[in-house]
């Protein structure tokens, strides 16, 4: 009996699964955590609410997010530039190093929200209040700050 060609496709065999399992087992994390923001995303996209939702580092370019709640939530990262959000509340959130160029966040709630580093290049910010709002390191070049509240 050639036990040789029986051994090589066991071999192969095991070698397969250990190889499946262990880049399986690996994301597994990092899935849960995308469908939790997966559930997040459209939780905002379809009541216009999720407060205190982590949605770091979603793209909300472009989108239609007027007057969305979004109160101690986490758009750390986030890709928000062109996106509509007039009258949203966003106080207390986290937006570091979020991209909201080109925004669109007339009377926007960003009261105590943490703007480190990021970039409202072009945004428009009328109206806003931006109190106690940390904004180290923010780019607010051709940002339009008529009436807002920065202190």
């Amino acid at each position: 009996m050639n036990i040789k060609p029986w051994f090589s496709r066991i071999s192969a065999f095991v070698l397969v699964l250990l190889l499946s399992l262990t880049a399986f087992s690996l994301p597994a994390n990092a899935l849960v955590k995308d469908s939790a923001t997966q559930n997040a995303l459209e939780q905002l996209l379809t009541t216009n609410e999720c407060n205190g939702c982590d949605l770091s580092g979603v793209d909300l370019s472009g989108k239609d997010l007027y007057g969305s709640a979004l109160v101690d939530a986490n758009l750390s990262g986030a890709n928000l530039s062109g996106a509509l959000l007039n009258e949203a509340k966003l106080n207390r959130s986290n937006l570091t190093g979020a991209d909201l160029s080109d925004a669109y966040l007339l009377g926007i709630n960003l009261k105590s929200a943490d703007l480190t580093n990021a970039d409202l290049t072009d945004s428009r910010l009328s109206n806003a209040d931006m109190s106690e709002a940390t904004l180290s390191g923010a780019t607010l070049t051709r940002a339009e700050l008529e009436y807002a509240i920065i202190s």
